[in-house]
């Protein structure tokens, strides 16, 4: 599973991520942390095989790795698998926006740089009143917020 732990420790990224009022821009930014130089690889299998780009109901950010996916799939059939820069991460099967998600990672970010024991010091209600959304939501993003643990350099 990747995960954006990098991100979290390094408080660089938090004036970018603030910025972000649009999902495009957030996913652009988040694809780039992703893949480093655009080289987009399968979040499952890894595969060096060339993947597609596609839109999904007009809406860009869709990939397509052409190497047959059997856990995905049912009855255990061989399928090319469709994922986005969500795929294997604290974001998967959410449907906050992205830019809150981009958000939310920069104000972790600064609570980890800036709290003394490097833990988020932040409650569900106040997250809840500055990214609008409900107090239930806002604890699930920062109980995923908090299991992020750095990737080891």
């Amino acid at each position: 599973m990747y995960d954006f732990g990098t991100l979290l420790d390094d408080d660089r990224y938090s004036g970018i991520f603030l910025s972000f009022t649009s999902n495009d821009y957030a996913r652009l930014a988040l694809e780039q942390l992703r893949w480093p130089g655009g080289a987009v690889c399968c979040p499952v299998c890894g595969s060096d095989r060339p993947i597609y780009r596609q839109n999904r109901k007009g809406v860009a950010g869709y990939y397509r790795c052409p190497a047959p996916h059997t856990d995905k799939s049912p009855k255990g059939i061989g399928r090319p698998l469709v994922f986005t820069v969500r795929t294997g991460t604290i974001m998967e099967r959410s449907h906050v926006p992205l830019s809150t998600w981009a958000y939310c990672l920069a104000i972790g970010a600064f609570a980890k740089a800036n709290h003394p024991k490097r833990t988020l010091a932040l409650s569900a209600s106040k997250l809840a009143l500055q990214i609008d959304v409900n107090p239930k939501t806002a604890a699930s993003i920062l109980r995923s917020l908090v299991s992020v643990r750095p990737v080891p350099s």
